[in-house]
């Protein structure tokens, strides 16, 4: 972006806006200058709408319907998650007692 040359609003150039206004310029952005050469908004860089980035989401994490089995013997506890049900409704005790091993 790059300001207007020598755009001014009758008293007032593109400098006076950046120490006097926040971002935007919200509070005078469109007050001065509509009879002389413009609005602030439209010749300042610093009072025109900031450029947001699109940001692309990451893709959801994928989830697996079928529970996963560990090829490695391990020495700990295996522990139930308290509450849990997969999406047909079915929780670890239908898979302790229906699944084959």
């Amino acid at each position: 972006c790059v300001d207007t040359p020598n755009w001014n609003d009758g008293a007032h150039g593109c400098a006076w806006y950046e120490e006097n206004d926040s971002q935007g310029c919200p509070k005078y952005g469109e007050l001065f200058g509509e009879k002389v050469m413009g609005f602030a908004k439209d010749h300042c860089c610093y009072c025109k709408r900031p450029v947001v980035a699109l940001v692309t989401p990451s893709p959801p994490p994928s989830i697996s319907i079928s529970p996963s089995l560990s090829v490695s013997p391990t020495s700990s506890l295996c522990t139930d998650t308290e509450g849990w049900y997969d999406y047909e409704g079915y929780n670890c005790g239908w898979y302790e007692v229906m699944d084959d091993p």
